[in-house]
């Protein structure tokens, strides 16, 4: 035990006179590349340091995953829907991208509404963090209704080449009659900051406050808070996690879900899943890992997290992780996710990680990876074309699609 990690020091044994197993897991991830470990080459096994406790190895039990498919209850709604019906519910609303505003000006996206509104669901809107809710801080409204963002759109709709004229005319000044409307949010301390309070109490008040902004603006889903490891001080996105510790992380996580959660009109996306550790390259690197390091590191902050506090939402990551991208790997999505996490919320793509180059459509499905963010046309064709040629089971994408609506309706 210790104050930090150059004060720790051994103050009780443990022994256990025969191996035992503790939980019976799946292998997962085979490294492709030969990895150097790091060693306590020092350590003595045999030797006792300050009080001696005995456990009998027949009182451990042994924990056991089923790893036949989670059920998932299939909406009838879901039934009756076309192939491209179901193929644009997995895929974000992709109107956005091509000059249509979402629902709360300045959110980066919503389920598609068109298919929604269909079948009588209101379409969960989704707003950015990671430092609180991430919205157009004002925009104008026209007599007519027309909307004005006053050149304040988010970044993520900017980059699309495609949108360049339209938003020379929804950037034109606003009229003298037209109506202000200011969303103002709260920046709070960045996650980094929040972990070194070391007080999951005060975190949990952050996260309620966040849920009371929710509500005020008709957000549904938060995209955050981020829980991956530290690794490297120039990892672009450090700011956005808690800690290089997977403990510390969980509980400041499970901190802040637990405050915004407490809504239940309010959800949280619980990201990077994982390994997404650094910014350079990050949509075609591969971090290769070790089995034991990767449950025992980089997974147990999304154990811990979700069996502590059930997220609604989990993000996957632009990486791959020893050779296959995280949307697209069966083995972390549905045989740790779900299988032995039990995981049983919507997990979505994070943004543009299905590409030219990147993963495929039919590969991120087959995974049940329900949503692919942030929607756009070549998406949806390449998708409804693997379900049309039989690539992708319908069966799984009426999974899919029925935990999306499910969300859905649970929020509104």
């Amino acid at each position: 035990m210790g104050n930090s990690s150059r004060s720790t020091k051994a103050i009780a044994t443990i022994s256990v006179k025969s191996d035992v197993v503790v939980e019976e897991c799946r292998n997962i991830y085979e490294t492709h590349n030969k990895i150097k470990e790091i060693e306590n080459k020092n350590n003595n096994i045999n030797e006792v340091i300050g009080d001696l406790f005995y456990f009998d190895a027949s009182d451990i039990s042994v924990l056991k995953h089923n790893y036949g498919y989670p059920e998932t209850k299939i909406l009838p709604e879901v039934k009756k829907m076309t192939n491209k019906e179901l193929s644009a519910l997995c895929v974000r609303d992709f109107a956005l991208m091509q000059g249509r505003l979402p629902d709360v000006v300045g959110a980066c996206g919503q389920i598609s509404k068109k298919i929604c509104q269909k079948y009588g669901y209101a379409p969960a809107i989704m707003a950015d963090g990671p430092a609180g809710i991430r919205i157009t801080k004002e925009y104008a409204v026209e007599p007519s209704g027309k909307i004005k963002t006053m050149g304040k759109l988010p970044y993520e709709l900017v980059v699309a080449k495609k949108l360049f004229a339209w938003l020379d005319r929804v950037w034109s000044k606003h009229s003298k009659n037209a109506k202000i409307v200011y969303q103002y949010c709260t920046s709070w301390p960045t996650a980094t900051v929040q972990a070194q309070t070391f007080s999951p109490d005060l975190i949990k008040e952050l996260g309620r406050a966040v849920a009371r902004e929710m509500v005020k603006y008709n957000i549904d889903i938060w995209l955050a808070p981020g829980m991956n490891i530290q690794r490297h001080p120039l990892c672009g996105r450090n700011f956005e996690y808690y800690s290089e510790d997977p403990i510390l992380t969980a509980k400041m996580s499970s901190a802040v879900i637990s405050g915004v959660q407490e809504n239940p009109k309010c959800a949280v996306t619980i990201k990077h899943y994982c390994c997404n550790n650094q910014e350079d390259n990050r949509t075609k690197s591969s971090s290769e890992v070790n089995e034991r390091t990767l449950r025992e590191i980089y997974l147990k902050v999304f154990k811990i997290t979700i069996k502590n506090t059930k997220p609604k939402c989990v993000m996957s990551s632009y990486n791959k992780v020893n050779g296959t991208y995280v949307n697209s790997s069966r083995d972390l999505i549905t045989y740790v996710l779900r299988c032995e996490f039990g995981f049983d919320g919507i997990v979505m793509t994070d943004w543009q990680s299905v590409a030219v180059g990147q993963a495929n459509s039919s590969e991120v499905l087959n995974a049940e990876n329900d949503l692919i963010m942030a929607g756009n046309k070549y998406q949806y064709k390449q998708l409804l074309e693997a379900v049309n040629n039989k690539k992708v089971d319908r069966a799984r994408l009426e999974r899919c699609a029925s935990r999306i609506l499910s969300l859905c309706k649970e929020l509104n």
